[in-house]
């Protein structure tokens, strides 16, 4: 949910905010509000870094904001930095003492609020420098590579050396740097860092009657290097041989694909190449053998695709799409009525079509389909984050254009539009929510959220906004300078969402109650499953086909992840045969879907 950016969508936005006016420009006028729609998600994220969960007091300031504003529903971090805060969890809670989420649910259920699980999904660690202790993912599965960092046990390590073996979750880029502007995550294209995110999830599951599981960075960190399309993200060893695997399945003897214009390689990427093969010779003996039979170990390659190369693209955006798919199956097995959604990327210039999507800087950079996300049904509501800031022209103009869109790619989905609190003042965000509420073409937004509680408590003073520099486009500056005095300011008390700064400007004058799930849920079902090898061991991108009986034409196809799962959502419900597709083949088997349930099943063993 911070505000981490592509190096080159970063540039543009700069260069763009300063084209503006001066400090001086006029703001969008704020019109008279439009009346408060009695049916609609109001949400704000509630950042674990800042006070809302770490005891009854900060709770009940929370539910006292949240209520006084008419909120109804809450996006609470549980997941940051590879550790949850919550008591029942497969990884350390931050307090053993207290369980915030236990607390906060009953009390903010008692109230009419929904309380949201907010998982950042695959960073494990922020910041410039490493952790100083032993981190229960990073110290056992982070391996540094080419850089300084602690070695298992959390000590200082002034010598670290490339992981050998399949431990190593972290995504890297091209030289074997595992630290990118954004943290450092873990990488999905690794079946166990897969499966280490999908069991984070299902526990909370398993232990909160939490209503919905809130996805934050499902997707590769974005990095700084000027590549016109794709990224240096995604190039660890396990899913580089897996990608490799994959296209030899596809395309026998295919040879190396060039990893740069000219097809030339840079000693960097040479050792980098080097190390990969080394870690694919002696952790991999499952993964296959791409290079000759009985070759050794230093004769072993593999070769790195350019980070364009689209082939390589189209491999990390499955990465992710599949690991999505699978936590929301995975989460419907255990409670079918949760409301899965994701907070996802709306940087740089709005979409003006679908096929217009495949160049945004979500596909490009990070890899993140959410678009397929909502037309595959494997999200129930989407959060895209358009934190913009309304008083720069160009910045209001794609905020109008990113909306736009979003409300025309629905696909029966949920649509919640992120708002920044913290780079738009009250009256701002006021003028943007009244746009948000205006249909397109038919089409509507589901709600507003807003980042964050903490940016809500200290509204953004008009004075501050007029004084801070044409280039401000994250509240760098603003955190410093653009709060108000106290909660007790004059022009603006903490309920002014619900009263207003002024007569014009209440958008939450009324409560409203939330709106109703998606009708597919009741008529349509899921299958999650997993496919085996003779020796028990995951099928890698075999084809799991799902087909009705009878005279009905109805199939579906599904390709396995790195674990062997595979998936379908919105199954008519009845008979169907289920195979794998050759050359895996074996035998179909029978399966009945029902309504609104996730049926299991095993094939190949």
């Amino acid at each position: 949910m911070r505000s981490y950016t592509h190096g080159r969508i970063l540039a543009a936005l700069v260069v763009m905010c300063c084209l503006g006016t001066g400090a001086g420009q006029a703001v969008s006028p704020v019109t008279a509000s439009q009346p408060s729609p009695g049916v609609e998600f109001r949400a704000m994220w509630v950042d674990a870094g800042s006070p809302g969960l770490h005891n009854l007091a900060e709770i009940n300031q929370l539910l006292e904001f949240a209520s006084a504003n008419h909120f109804n529903a809450l996006l609470v971090e549980l997941h940051r930095k590879g550790n949850t805060f919550a008591a029942q969890s497969i990884t350390p809670p931050s307090s053993a003492k207290f369980d915030g989420l236990a607390t906060l649910i009953p009390l903010a259920h008692a109230r009419g609020i929904e309380v949201h699980a907010w998982i950042n999904v695959l960073p494990v660690w922020y910041g410039a420098d490493w952790p100083e202790n032993a981190h229960p993912v990073f110290n056992q599965h982070g391996f540094y590579t080419f850089e300084e960092g602690p070695t298992r046990s959390g000590k200082r390590n002034p010598r670290a050396g490339f992981a050998i073996d399949r431990g190593n979750w972290l995504t890297m880029n091209n030289h074997g740097e595992t630290r990118f502007p954004g943290g450092t995550f873990l990488d999905p294209g690794h079946p166990a860092a897969a499966q280490f995110v999908v069991s984070v999830c299902k526990d909370l599951l398993r232990y909160y009657p939490v209503d919905g599981l809130h996805l934050d960075f499902i997707r590769y960190p974005g990095v700084e290097e000027d590549i016109a399309r794709g990224s240096s993200a995604g190039y660890n060893p396990v899913s580089l041989a897996r990608f490799w695997k994959a296209r030899q399945k596809v395309t026998p003897h295919a040879g190396p694909l060039a990893n740069s214009e000219n097809g030339q390689k840079s000693v960097q990427e040479q050792a980098m190449e080097d190390s990969l093969a080394l870690a694919a010779a002696l952790a991999m003996p499952s993964m296959g053998t791409l290079p000759p039979a009985g070759a050794k170990a230093a004769d072993i390659r593999l070769p790195l695709p350019a980070a364009s190369n689209q082939e390589w693209v189209d491999w990390r955006i499955t990465q992710v799409t599949q690991l999505e798919r699978r936590i929301y199956l995975e989460s419907k097995a255990i409670n079918p009525s949760v409301k899965i959604s994701a907070a996802v990327i709306t940087w740089g210039h709005p979409p003006t079509s679908e096929a217009d999507f495949l160049n945004s800087s979500a596909m490009e950079w990070v890899f993140q389909d959410w678009r397929s996300w909502l037309e595959q049904g494997t999200l129930d509501m989407v959060l895209p984050m358009n934190y913009l800031p309304e008083h720069r022209d160009i910045m209001r103009k794609w905020f109008d254009g990113w909306i736009s869109w979003e409300k025309q790619h629905k696909y029966g989905r949920q649509l919640v539009v992120g708002l920044g609190a913290n780079v738009n003042t009250p009256a701002e965000l006021a003028a943007q929510i009244n746009r948000v509420r205006q249909p397109e073409l038919g089409n509507h937004a589901d709600g507003v959220a807003f980042f964050s509680y903490d940016n809500l408590l200290h509204p953004v003073a008009p004075a501050a906004i007029a004084s801070a520099p044409k280039a401000v486009v994250t509240n760098a500056v603003l955190q410093e300078k653009a709060r108000l005095p106290s909660a007790n300011d004059s022009q603006i008390t903490l309920d002014y969402l619900a009263r207003g700064v002024n007569a014009q400007t209440a958008p939450f004058a009324q409560p409203a109650s939330l709106p109703k799930p998606a009708a597919a849920e009741a008529t349509e079902g899921w299958l999650i499953g997993v496919a085996l090898d003779a020796e028990g061991r995951p099928r890698d991108g075999d084809v799991a086909v799902l087909e009705a009986g009878g005279a009905s034409p109805r199939s579906y196809r599904s390709a396995t992840d790195g674990n062997g799962y595979f998936g379908f959502t919105g199954v008519v419900p009845g008979a169907y045969r289920l195979r794998l597709e050759a050359p895996a083949g074996g035998e179909p088997m029978s399966v009945v879907i029902v309504a609104g349930k996730v049926s299991r099943v095993e094939i190949g063993k």
